[in-house]
């Protein structure tokens, strides 16, 4: 069914493709700037990347593009849960074994890697490039499969030509991989070895030879070469992609130079249609470059590296350093709400500090004035729009289609250093589908061809780097925004929900280390404000950050009034000051108050003098030692552990309280109108949140008023009493108020850490599933290896049954030659005498001769 829905969702989005290509074929030439360098008035060295509209963009095209008819972004239906059970599995994987086999092979074969110019994105294999999963899922619900773009707030991004050489170095230009290149014949099959796809066979082969002192033969570099390509550069083990890599690895094996930076840039598009339209359910595909190309256009992603000049490529330090996660939820909100980038963030590579030499040159203003040849075909290749293969598979019996993806640079000028105007998207070779499968080598020629007909027309001309938007493209992409925030408003507000009790939780978990302070110590500077300001003119903003700058020692045997996880020390730090309205209200919770007509008796409920007496550490479980045989039943108990934690529900309700106001008391000014000043005290304290008046400094004001106000000639007896009592109860109204709030905070630390430990784990379960899935494959590989030895043995036994069998034939040989040697004297003694005989005989018969002839 899922199968079904993706094909349905890919025919209609293909069906609105011919309709948007026609509209496009049939707009006027007056509207469109039908050149790639496009002069910009008053500034001579600043270019558009076209081909764009001028100034006017035609309103039939509006429901075709940026996105095309149909289509709908994966921001539209995502949900805060949506990815869990999700992970990503096509992710390069390098152990010592294949280590060790790119250090064997580079010792033959390195020379030969240079001159392909494959030599870094080889070595680059050897780092265990960590996994953001979370990242990637969140950057893929901007992404438009239409326009193979990223639909962010700041415009249209994405990976381009000239990233995948930055983070790789491999070649922009050169011989081009299409299906032309597929059609080439070349063996698939070794002598002796069985055929190159069958990977496993090679692999486990090669990695038995890389220990040994032989040399690397050519079966061995191509199996080499394979196994990279399929495993560690594209990720992707069907078997279209394993016969790709077949012919590929022939063809890099024998030094040529591959355009494969291309090649890899539509795979890379490919696979995001992929998942996208398979809703993260199938993915396959050079992933690994797409997080590169995230943390390298936004640096707040880039991982803790060093600071190293001696980097090949820009993909070796983010392929080396350590991630800085953040949930998918965070990622999400943080590209919403992205609406600018700096200069150097938009051009990442332009320093040239990394890189072939080749590529620095053509970024090097200096080297782009000489306009040599190999500069015009690597600037072609990075600025022209044409339709990129992903698939080279063509054969006579049609069973092999050939694939392309549309490459539109146009779309990314200001990745370029180029002013970005409203792009005119079409397809290089005017085909009426964008993605297209080609059954026939007419369609693959003619791609082809249109390329080195527009690389012919290409001239590069050198230009000043300024990303920088026309006011017409500024209008027009910000109308599209608005126009889609419309439909996705809701999902985002349950996002930025999550976020934020995810952030409250986290704030109250880390509050925990925060030492306590006294109540004398916190009582005192409240007090000295409740001279100085009067309590409803303080903004809950001012105070929490005038609270900032108090003491938090802690005495020695003392108790705080407020727990330690209470709004000042956590939610008013410098990152949380500007806080919006809405974060705010989702984390604040009503005070409690206190009620006017039962306040005779205040005492303490048993309840809370149960929940002060519990330890506050984490219980451990009981003593149960964990083997390897016992893991899935603890793993199932973990799981159960979970679902009936979630069962409890925790959630925006059981956050701690957050003060939104704090108050102060007025100045007590003793003077003649001492009755109406008490009476407004008191009015004034009584108006405040119940937590605030009930503090010690507040209190002992309340008392103070009170007891001048009970002295009023003209009070009624009733009055009179209210105030008394109200005075009597005062203390232990305090004391219940700071216990309660005490026990309340404990609460909330053990809901946040339950949460924070339910997360835990459910990541170390879903980590449990993924190394299960591990263990079975391995698993798998060593009952076939086992299989493999166990037939090895019998033909070892086979062989060692003939070894004996010959022993035993060479062992009658051996006995005949030592009897001829023992009768070769005797036969050496008759020899001498028979050559003595026949010289007789011929010196007799020559007498005769002489004789008988004259």
């Amino acid at each position: 069914m899922a199968k079904d829905k993706v094909a349905s969702l890919g025919t209609e989005v293909s069906q609105s493709k011919p309709k948007m290509a026609k509209k496009m074929q049939e707009l006027n030439k007056e509207l469109i700037v039908d050149k790639t360098f496009v002069h910009i008035p008053g500034s001579p060295s600043n270019f558009i990347l076209g081909p764009c509209f001028k100034t006017v963009f035609p309103p039939e095209l509006s429901s075709l593009y940026p996105l095309a008819e149909g289509e709908k972004l994966l921001l539209h239906s995502v949900q805060p849960d949506w990815l869990k059970g999700k992970h990503m599995y096509s992710w390069p994987s390098n152990g010592r074994s294949w280590i060790d086999w790119v250090d064997r092979v580079e010792k033959a074969k390195g020379e030969v890697w240079k001159s392909a110019d494959i030599y870094d994105a080889i070595q680059l294999s050897k780092n265990a490039i960590p996994k953001d999963e979370n990242l990637l899922f969140a950057a893929l619900c901007y992404w438009s499969f239409s326009t193979n773009s990223f639909h962010f707030r700041i415009g249209m991004m994405g990976p381009t030509v000239l990233d995948i050489v930055a983070l790789t170095g491999l070649r922009p230009h050169g011989e081009e991989v299409s299906s032309i290149l597929g059609m080439a014949g070349s063996t698939c099959h070794f002598p002796q070895h069985g055929t190159i796809y069958h990977n496993s066979i090679v692999y486990n082969k090669y990695l038995d030879v890389s220990k040994a002192e032989t040399d690397v033969t050519q079966e061995e570099h191509i199996s080499f070469l394979f196994t990279w390509l399929s495993q560690h550069l594209f990720c992707d083990s069907s078997v279209n992609m394993i016969k790709q890599c077949t012919k590929l690895a022939f063809v890099l094996a024998s030094g040529r130079k591959l355009a494969l930076a291309p090649f890899l840039l539509s795979n890379l598009y490919h696979g995001c249609t992929e998942i996208i339209m398979g809703r993260f359910m199938y993915e396959r595909g050079p992933f690994w470059i797409l997080q590169f190309w995230l943390q390298s256009y936004f640096p707040e992603f880039r991982p803790a590296t060093l600071d190293n000049c001696t980097f090949p490529t820009y993909g070796y330090p983010l392929a080396e350093g350590v991630l800085r996660r953040k949930s998918f939820e965070e990622y999400l909100l943080f590209f919403h709400k992205c609406t600018s980038r700096t200069i150097s963030q938009f051009i990442p590579f332009s320093s040239r500090k990394f890189g072939p030499v080749w590529f620095k040159k053509s970024l090097d203003p200096d080297f782009q004035k000489l306009n040599k040849p190999e500069l015009q075909d690597i600037w072609a290749s990075y600025l022209i729009a044409r339709d990129l293969p992903y698939s080279i598979l063509l054969d006579e019996s049609l069973k092999c289609k050939s694939g392309v993806e549309h490459y539109s640079p146009n779309q990314f000028a200001r990745q370029f250093g180029m002013t970005q105007a409203v792009p005119f998207h079409q397809s290089a070779n005017k085909l009426p589908i964008r993605r297209k499968d080609f059954q026939s080598a007419d369609y693959t020629e003619e791609t082809e061809s249109r390329f080195v007909q527009s690389k012919r027309k290409f001239s590069f001309i050198p230009f000043d780097t300024n990303p920088s938007s026309t006011e017409f493209f500024d209008s027009w992409w910000s109308t599209y925004i608005r126009t889609r925030d419309k439909t996705v408003i809701d999902t985002l507000r349950k996002i930025s929900t999550q976020v934020m009790l995810l952030h409250n939780m986290k704030r109250k978990y880390e509050g925990d280390s925060i030492p306590l302070q006294s109540s004398a110590q916190q009582d005192e500077p409240i007090q000295q404000k409740n001279l100085n300001e009067a309590a409803e003119k303080i903004p809950t903003t001012t105070l929490c950050k005038k609270m900032k700058t108090y003491s938090r020692k802690l005495s020695p045997g003392t108790t705080s009034a407020i727990p330690a996880t209470s709004a000042f020390p956590t939610s008013c730090t410098p990152a949380n000051e500007d806080r919006t309205e809405a974060d705010i209200q989702v984390s604040a919770v009503t005070p409690i108050s206190a009620s006017d007509k039962d306040v005779e008796e205040v005492t303490v409920s048993p309840s809370l003098d149960n929940t002060r007496s519990k330890a506050s550490d984490i219980s451990q479980p009981p003593d149960c030692p964990l083997k390897f045989d016992n893991l899935e039943d603890f793993f199932s108990r973990v799981s159960g552990k979970i679902k009936c934690a979630e069962s409890l529900g925790f959630s925006a309700d059981q956050s701690s309280p957050i003060d939104d106001k704090k108050s102060t008391t007025q100045k007590s000014t003793p003077s003649a109108e001492m009755l109406a000043t008490a009476k407004g005290d008191i009015k004034r304290l009584l108006l405040i949140p119940s937590q605030v008046m009930l503090l010690p400094g507040n209190c002992s004001a309340l008392s103070a008023a009170l007891s001048v106000q009970a002295g009023a000639p003209d009070l009624s007896a009733e009055r009179a009493l209210a105030l008394e009592k109200l005075k009597e109860n005062l203390p232990h109204f305090s004391l219940t108020m700071r216990r309660a709030k005490k026990d309340q905070e404990e609460y909330y630390k053990k809901v946040s850490k339950q949460v924070l430990l339910i997360d835990e784990l459910t990541k170390d379960q879903e980590l449990y599933t993924n190394l299960k899935d591990s263990n079975d494959k391995l698993e798998y590989k060593i009952s076939k290896l086992e299989a493999r030895l166990k037939a090895a043995k019998t033909k070892r036994e086979a062989i060692q049954k003939q070894q004996l069998s010959l022993a035993k034939n060479c062992s009658g040989k051996f006995n005949a030659l030592d009897d001829m040697e023992a009768e070769l004297p005797v036969l050496k003694e008759m020899k001498e005498l028979a050559d003595w005989d026949v010289a007789r005989l011929e010196e007799s018969l020559s007498d005769f001769k002489s004789k008988i002839i004259e």
